[in-house]
C-alpha cells in the first residue's frame, strides 16, 4: 500500500483520479505534510505563474463567462452602498466598532475553529483564504483585543463589540435566480469572560437581536400591515438556561419591538455542533407572503479556543444583507400598480432617505419606540473632579502618559468612548448664577470650592458595571500621591 493509499477514504474520485495520473507515489503526504508551508507556497505560486503565462485574452474572456466566481452582482450598487451606511451607523449606537476587513484571513481561518469544511471556502496558493464568513475574521480580531485587555487585567470583563458589513465569497453552489458565489453579509461579535449563570451569554444575545431588529426597522417598514419579523430562540442545553433566555432575551423582544413576534424553537436541528448553549433566529415575511431566515447567531467557544482560555465567551450573529435588499425589491416589483402606490416610501427609494434618529434623540421618555427601532446602549458622563488648590508639583513622568494613551485608544477601539476631553483651570473660567431675578457673573478662579471639574468623558456602555469598570481603570493609572474623583452619571435619554 503506498503512503497515497493509507489515507484513501479521505479523497474524493476526481483526487483520486489526478493522484494516479501524476505517476508520483506519495505525492499527496509530500505536499501536506512533508513540504513546508512557505516552501509549498513557492511551488504554487510557480505553478499558477507558468498557468497563467499560457493564457491567451480569448481564454481569458471565455474563462470570465464561465466560472462563477467572478460574475458581477445583479444587484444596484447604489442601493447596496446606501444600506450599507444605514448598517454602519445603526450598529454604532449599538455600541459595536466597524470594521473594515482585509479580503483575506489565516488559512483555517474557517475549519479550525467554526468547523466549517475547507471545500466550502476559497483558498489561496499563498496560505490565506479568502472570507467566507465575517463572524470568523471577526472573532480573531477580538481575540487579539481581548488578549490584551487580559494582559492589563487577567480577569478583564471589558467586553469587546465588533461589526463589519463585508462581501464574502463561499465555493458551494447557488442555484437561486440572481445569486453568485459573492455577496454581502454583516457580522458582529462580542467577546467577553464568563460571568456565571450564562449572563454574558444572554445579554450578549439580547444586544444582538436588537441591533438586528434595528437594522431591519430602517431598512424594511416593519408593521402590522407590511413585513412581519418573528425572533426564535433555542436552548441548546436541553432546558438548562430555558428560564434565562425567557427573562432576559425573549420578554424583552415584544417590550422593546413592538410587532415583532418571539419564541422558543425546540425543534431547530441547523447549527448544532456549530453553536453552543443557545442560538437564535429573525425569519422575515414580505407583505407578499414569502418569509426568508435574514439573520442568524448565536454562543461559540471560538475565543476560548483561539486563547486557551475556557473562561471566554463569544456571541456571533450575521444579517444577510443582499438577501434582505433583493426580498426588498421584490416585494416593489411584484406589487400591483394600485398597490405599489401604498407601499411605504422608506423601500420604494431604496433607502434614499436618511434614517430616522433612536428614540435617544428622537422620542420622549414613556413613548413606545417605533416598531423595528429598538432600544439602544445607554451612555454615561463621567466628571472627573480635582482640588485645584493642591495639586502635585512634580511632573508625572512619560510613562503615566503612556498608560494614559494606551487606555483611551483601547476605550476607543472598543467603541465605548463617545467624547472626552480635559478642562482649562478654573482661573480662566467664569459662573454665570441666576439668583434673585437676576444673573450675577463671577470670574474664576474659586478658591471656595475644594474640588472642580478638571475633565470629562461621554461614554457608551452595556451598564453602570462596565462604566465603572473604565473609570476605575482611568483612577489607577495616576500616581499614588494624587487625588482625583470619578463621578460616573448615566445619562437620562428622552
Amino acid at each position: 500500500m503506498t503512503a497515497d493509499e493509507e489515507d484513501d477514504e479521505e479523497k474524493t474520485p476526481h483526487l483520486r483520479r489526478v493522484l494516479r495520473e501524476a505517476s508520483a507515489p506519495g505525492l499527496m503526504r509530500a505536499l501536506t505534510e512533508r513540504l513546508p508551508l512557505p516552501d509549498l507556497q513557492t511551488l504554487l505560486l510557480a505553478v499558477f505563474r507558468r498557468r497563467a503565462s499560457g493564457v491567451t485574452p480569448s481564454r481569458l474572456l471565455g474563462q470570465y463567462e464561465r466560472n462563477r466566481f467572478v460574475r458581477p452582482s445583479s444587484l444596484d450598487p447604489v442601493d447596496l452602498a446606501r444600506a450599507e451606511l444605514v448598517l454602519h451607523q445603526t450598529v454604532a449606537r449599538h455600541g459595536f466598532t466597524g470594521l473594515t476587513l482585509s479580503p483575506l484571513c489565516p488559512l483555517g481561518t474557517n475549519s479550525a475553529v467554526a468547523t466549517v469544511d475547507q471545500h466550502k471556502v476559497v483558498s489561496t496558493v499563498r496560505n490565506t483564504e479568502v472570507v467566507a464568513d465575517a463572524t470568523n475574521a471577526l472573532a480573531l480580531e477580538c481575540a487579539v483585543r481581548r488578549r490584551q485587555l487580559m494582559r492589563r487585567d487577567v480577569r478583564s470583563r471589558i467586553p469587546v463589540r465588533l461589526a463589519a458589513v463585508h462581501r464574502v465569497v463561499r465555493a458551494q453552489v447557488f442555484d437561486g435566480p440572481g445569486m453568485t458565489a459573492h455577496f454581502t453579509l454583516m457580522g458582529m461579535c462580542t467577546a467577553g469572560r464568563d460571568e456565571g449563570s450564562f449572563r454574558f451569554e444572554s445579554a450578549a444575545m439580547a444586544e444582538h437581536i436588537a441591533a438586528h431588529l434595528d437594522v431591519l426597522g430602517r431598512l424594511v417598514d416593519v408593521g402590522p400591515r407590511s413585513w412581519h419579523v418573528h425572533a426564535s430562540v433555542t436552548d441548546l442545553t436541553g432546558g438548562r438556561h430555558r428560564a434565562a433566555l425567557r427573562e432576559r432575551v425573549l420578554d424583552r423582544i415584544p417590550a422593546e419591538h413592538p410587532g415583532v413576534t418571539a419564541d422558543f424553537d425546540d425543534h431547530r436541528t441547523r447549527g448544532r455542533g456549530y453553536y453552543t448553549g443557545a442560538c437564535f433566529e429573525l425569519r422575515l415575511t414580505s407583505p407578499s407572503g414569502q418569509t426568508l431566515s435574514i439573520a442568524d447567531g448565536g454562543v461559540t467557544r471560538w475565543t476560548a479556543a483561539l486563547l486557551a482560555n475556557a473562561k471566554e465567551r463569544l456571541m456571533v450573529s450575521g444579517l444577510g444583507v443582499e438577501l434582505l435588499l433583493r426580498a426588498r425589491t421584490e416585494a416593489v416589483a411584484g406589487a400591483a400598480p394600485e398597490a405599489a402606490s401604498k407601499i411605504p416610501g422608506k423601500i420604494r427609494a431604496g433607502m434614499s432617505n436618511p434614517a430616522p434618529p433612536v428614540r435617544r434623540t428622537g422620542e420622549r421618555r414613556g413613548e413606545e419606540p417605533r416598531p423595528g427601532r429598538g432600544v439602544t446602549m445607554p451612555r454615561f458622563l463621567t466628571l472627573i473632579r480635582i482640588d485645584e488648590q493642591n495639586l502635585p508639583a512634580e511632573d508625572p513622568g512619560p510613562e503615566f502618559q503612556e498608560r494614559m494613551n494606551a487606555l483611551l485608544e483601547e476605550i476607543t477601539k472598543a467603541g465605548v468612548m463617545l467624547d472626552t476631553a480635559g478642562l482649562l483651570p478654573t482661573s480662566q473660567a467664569t459662573r454665570i448664577t441666576w439668583s434673585g431675578g437676576k444673573l450675577n457673573y463671577t470670574d474664576g478662579p474659586f478658591t471656595e470650592t475644594k474640588e472642580v471639574v478638571g475633565g470629562y468623558s461621554l461614554i457608551q456602555a452595556k451598564d453602570k458595571a462596565e462604566a465603572m469598570e473604565w473609570a476605575r481603570r482611568f483612577l489607577e493609572i495616576h500616581p499614588a500621591g494624587w487625588e482625583v474623583t470619578a463621578e460616573v452619571r448615566e445619562i437620562e435619554e428622552g
